[in-house]
């Protein structure tokens, strides 16, 4: 195990020494990213699911590529999943959540859907959440609710 000096007590990460590497999504129309900010789960029957934003994209301008126009102004979520543990990722898989505004507006207008009158099961393996980019000061409302998504068929 490798520490590092500036933090001892978390091992450093450590370079694979053999690593293959995919592309999950591509569309030379779109720039997609942040998928940190949105999430990654692995269920227990090998699926895969990602979560993640993706804008329309010249890429002739800085402006189309800032992370508040891709994820906030401009962007949508989407998921995409693989069904065979992340050597395929099928483009119809991909679904939309929708975007930064139709959230916001949701929520300011008072059209977002009413909170489930059952708790969640937060430790089902079926439970994903995720939520868009923002935080308590963010004057967006929309940022500070949460998506609950199911998998299909749950």
């Amino acid at each position: 195990m490798i520490t590092d000096a500036n933090n001892p007590r978390f091992p450093r990460a450590e370079r694979p020494a053999e690593a293959e590497h995919i592309t999950i999504y591509h569309d030379p129309e779109y720039y997609a990213g942040f998928p940190f900010n949105h999430n990654f789960w692995a269920f227990p029957d090998g699926d895969l699911l990602i979560n993640f934003a993706r804008a329309r994209c010249s890429y002739g301008l800085s402006y189309d590529l800032m992370h508040g126009v891709v994820d906030g102004i401009h962007g949508e979520y989407v998921t995409l999943r693989s069904t065979d543990g992340g050597e395929t990722w099928p483009m119809d898989s991909l679904q939309v959540l929708g975007t930064h505004q139709s959230l916001e507006r949701q929520v300011v207008s008072g059209l977002a859907p009413e909170a489930p009158a059952e708790p969640l099961d937060w430790t089902s393996p079926d439970f994903c959440v995720t939520a868009g980019f923002g935080g308590p000061t963010d004057p967006c409302p929309a940022s500070r609710i949460p998506a609950v998504l199911a998998r299909p068929g749950t």
